[in-house]
Parts: C-alpha cells; structure tokens; sequence
C-alpha cells in the first residue's frame, strides 16, 4: 500500500508541474494577443503602424513561437483528437473521399434551382455572371460534367498535395506523407519553417507549369512555388498566384489585432488557392458549439463575399475547425462596405472579461475566447443588428449548424 501511496504521491506532484507550465506557457500567449489589442485600440485603428511596431519586438516574437511550440508539441498533442488531425482529414476526404464531386453536385442543383426559376427577364448582368448562360438542365448538366472532368484531371495524387500552412510554427504537417507542406511564420520556431510576414507577402503571376518532384533535386520549397524561384531560404517575401491546394490558418487570424488584417490574409489566400482548393480555418474557443455561433455565422459571410463556401464544420473541446473551398477565381471587383468588419473576434470589443487567472491551469483558455460579461454582450449585439440586414449570408454547401 506504501508503494502505491508514493506512487499517487508523485504522480500529483508531475501533475501539478505540468499544469503549473501550461500555465506559464499560456501567459506568453495571452499577454502578446493583449498586448497587441491595446496598442490597436489606444491608436486609433491604425493598424498598420502597430503590426511594424510589433515585427521589429523579434525577442517578444521568440518568446511567443517557443511557448506555442511548446503548447503545441507537450500539451495540447496529448489529446487523441488535434486540429492538426482534423484539418488532414478534411484535405483527404475532400480530395480523395468524393467530398471535392459531391460538393460540385449540390452546386450543379444550386444553379439549375435559381437560373431554371428565372425568366429571361429576370437574367440580369449579374445573374449571367454568376451561372453563365445556360437556360436549360441539360446545358448545366453538360456544364458540370466539364468541369468534374476538368477536376479530375487536376486533383494531385497523394503525398503531392501542396500544402501552405500560414503562422506554422514547427511546420506539422511535414509528418503527413500526403502533402508537400510548406510553413512559414513570423517567428518560425524551428528550421522546418520559412521566415514570412504572410501581411506583406507579394503574390507574383500563376506558374503555368507547376513543377512536381519528378524534377531534378527537388526540395520542399521549388517542388511548390516553382523553379523559377529556387533557390529561396528566409524570409519567403513573394510566392506566386494559384500555387497551392491548400492553405492552413491554425490559430493564426485571431493573433491579428484588426479585422482588416484578417481580411487581408483570406483575400491573399484565396489569390494563393488553385480553382476548388481548400481553405481550412481553426480558432480557439472554449465555449460551447453555440455559444459564438454568431461569430461563425460572421466569417462564413465574410468568407462567401470572397467566392468561398463553407464545406465542413466541427467544433472540437477549445476550437473551431472549418474548411472553406475556393469556388470563384476571380475576386470581386467591389465589396460591401465595411465587410471586413464581419471577421471579428470577441475581444474586439473588450478584453476586461478574458481574465481566467482565478481559473484552475486546466480550465484556463490559452487565448482567452471564453465571455460572460454583458457590457460586451450589449456591443456585439449591437454590432452583429446593424450588419445582418445588409450582408446576408449567401450560401453554404452544409446545412446551418451550431457553427453558423
């Protein structure tokens, strides 16, 4: 019984000390996200003038890709569900599980639904824009067979879907054989990742002939962004048009203090997508699934408005997962105004409620999303009335869920 009793004795203590550097760990997020917020705010929305304030703090930057390697790698990696598993799962599914043909199904009956519904009259410029001419089933069911044939031809076989996983850290999906990942970051934590401030990024023309790793002394880096540019090393300042199949933000568009930053990222990797390529989001929350389903609902309109439909949605226990496929390869020429305000995140409004020190370490938020205060409930609410009724959601290749 005495070897038992020391047993659970030191079994505690290791739990304590774990939960104790979890802690440690999550402060170091926290305060930087914090930090950011209020330079934001006491500037008056000149977010410009804070994010090169912030990229010049290189020691801060360090410390923050350190703890969130660490995070990443000791603690939240022990769970047997990850983001890191979910976001390959979708790209599998997608690509090679049908989900890429069934998605392009319901948008053949989609447009057979509302072109076939309209009279000749009714076929206004942007009407036509949108489907094309076609005025019959049988045209759009030619139209769409095209077009499968057309993805079949171009969906990569595995272990050569090209990857780009923005705000990477330590580059994880390098252990999944079925991508070509690359990974940059701001403060890479390891050498597997390039050196990039993704806000700044230069997108360059589409390569017509991207070249695939039958090429002579291929690496991770020209296999994806071309001969043309090889041979780079960090920082990675351009990379071209339509180079990639997927492109990763992993806890990455809420480390932006302004909504417009988040916007800028979508917009860039929407140009950085190939046609019918996946765009796979994961933030932290660690509410229930609904409750900042208005949240949800805001970026996928946010995100429709950028020629993306939402294909899959999963709440995990403290994010959310969302994959978004590229449907439109030509980005509007206007937007609604104010749209980009629809990537919000809650602290936008305040952060006085995200305080959890009080909290067990187990309990606590590493990026502070949890929200019971009513003086940020009067302002979200008040925010999310006046923009419903003039940006309303489009359409969604799911049915509405708690994730919006």
């Amino acid at each position: 019984m005495r070897y038992y009793h020391n047993l659970q004795m030191i079994m505690d203590k290791d739990s304590d000390m774990v939960k104790d550097q979890h802690q440690k760990l999550s402060g170091v997020i926290k305060g930087l996200h914090k930090q950011l917020r209020r330079a934001y705010r006491e500037s008056d929305g000149d977010h410009v003038s804070v994010w090169e304030r912030h990229i010049k703090d290189s020691a801060r930057m360090e410390r923050y890709a350190q703890a969130m390697h660490q995070l990443a790698t000791q603690h939240w990696s022990v769970h047997p569900d990850t983001r890191i598993q979910w976001c390959r799962q979708a790209a599998l599914e997608y690509f090679f599980g049908g989900g890429i043909h069934l998605a392009l199904e319901k948008d053949m009956k989609r447009k057979m639904r509302q072109c076939l519904s309209k009279t000749p009259t009714d076929l206004t410029n942007h009407t036509l824009k949108e489907f094309g001419t076609c005025t019959s089933e049988d045209e759009i069911k030619n139209n769409f067979e095209e077009e499968m044939q057309q993805v079949r031809e171009n969906i990569p076989a595995k272990g050569h879907v090209r990857l780009l996983d923005v705000g990477s850290c330590y580059n994880p999906f390098l252990e999944c054989p079925e991508f070509e990942s690359i990974g940059i970051d701001l403060s890479p934590a390891t050498q597997s990742v390039y050196q990039c401030d993704f806000l700044q990024l230069e997108l360059t023309p589409s390569l017509a002939h991207p070249p695939s790793s039958s090429d002579l002394n291929p690496t991770p880096l020209t296999t994806a962004l071309g001969l043309s540019l090889a041979p780079q090393s960090s920082p990675v300042t351009r990379l071209p048009r339509a180079s990639f199949q997927v492109v990763v933000f992993s806890l990455l568009l809420e480390y932006l203090p302004a909504a417009a930053q988040r916007w800028a990222c979508c917009v860039k990797a929407h140009s950085l997508l190939q046609p019918h390529g996946l765009l796979l989001i994961v933030t932290p929350d660690s509410n229930s699934a609904y409750r900042n389903a208005p949240m949800m609902k805001s970026w996928r309109q946010a995100l429709e408005h950028l020629g993306f439909h939402r294909w899959k949605y999963h709440k995990m226990e403290h994010v959310h997962c969302m994959a978004f496929r590229k449907v439109k390869e030509e980005l509007p020429e206007r937007f609604p105004e104010s749209v980009e305000n629809l990537l919000y995140i809650p602290q936008d409004f305040s952060d006085a409620c995200y305080d959890d020190d009080h909290l067990p370490s187990s309990e606590r938020d590493p990026h502070g999303l949890a929200n019971d205060d009513p003086e940020h409930e009067a302002q979200l609410e008040t925010f999310l009335l006046l923009s419903a009724g003039e940006l309303p959601l489009l359409c969604s290749d799911e049915e509405d869920d708690g994730g919006g």
